[in-house]
């Protein structure tokens, strides 16, 4: 059987607090695009994984009791803050009906399986609790990524040592229940932001850029690298991308999907 898992893009990221378990309750607004990996599952009395154990794809099949030859195709660049490994985790699981089994690979992996645009809150000792939210006005997002890399665990250090501003992802939820798409791209945040572009210095001159090309608004992807801007047309967010490639290979032109979405091929 052949999986598409979807990347996707948090249009918000807000860091509430750091809990006694030494996690953070964090609230984000979610949403899956079209950058897809690609996973096949063959049925085979001589199983092959070529992965290792803490490959996610891997924790799902433990957790489900099943033996199969895996190929993954790896188009969402891994590291890169666009939940590839996550998604496709999720996909597996939703696949035999067993998404109740998400937190039990990663975090993030119940959104992946849920898809849409959702609000999510994570981190509570009851798990991640999600509310729907419409699907985004027609646009199109340029998601670029640097080579540069930050490594979640050392993202959220750093971050307890900062003095963050409060922030909310009030305005943005608004705006999104208004298809607002110019309010949307402005009310774009990232508690991780400041740091990523301390680590990262590509990641503002690419900001920079995907602006001066005629984004509505940019921001990052969970703990970065990825940087993406939302455009209204597909010409202005093509050219964007024609450009950045140049310099970054690594540079998609993607559209975020719907809700009814069918992640199987």
């Amino acid at each position: 059987m052949k999986l598409l898992a979807p990347a996707k893009i948090n249009l918000g990221l807000s860091i509430e607090k750091k809990l006694a378990d030494g996690y953070h309750q964090v609230s984000l607004v979610n949403c899956q695009v079209s950058l897809f990996d690609e996973i096949r599952l063959k049925t085979n009395s001589q199983a092959k994984i070529p992965f290792g154990q803490k490959n996610t794809v891997v924790k799902a099949l433990k957790l489900l009791g099943k033996d199969f030859n895996v190929q993954i195709n790896k188009n969402i660049p891994v590291g890169s803050g666009l939940g590839g490994g996550s998604s496709d985790a999720a996909q597996v699981l939703k696949q035999f009906k067993r998404l109740d089994l998400a937190p039990k690979v990663g975090m993030d992996v119940a959104y992946a399986g849920l898809g849409g645009v959702k609000l999510e809150k994570q981190g509570s000792v009851k798990g991640s609790r999600f509310t729907v939210l419409p699907d985004l006005p027609d646009c199109y997002l340029v998601v670029c990524i640097p080579k540069k890399q930050l490594k979640t665990k050392l993202a959220y250090q750093q971050i307890d040592k900062m003095k963050l501003k409060k922030t909310t992802l009030e305005l943005l939820v608004r705006s999104i229940k208004n298809s607002n798409l110019p309010e949307i791209a402005k009310n774009l945040t990232n508690d991780f932001s400041s740091l990523a572009k301390r680590v990262c210095l590509e990641i503002e001159v690419i900001q920079k850029r995907l602006l001066d090309s005629g984004a509505l608004g940019v921001s990052i992807s969970g703990k970065g690298p990825a940087v993406f801007g939302i455009f209204k047309t597909k010409h202005s967010a093509a050219k964007a991308t024609l450009s950045l490639q140049r310099q970054y290979p690594q540079t998609y032109l993607v559209q975020p999907l719907k809700d009814v979405y069918v992640y199987q091929g």
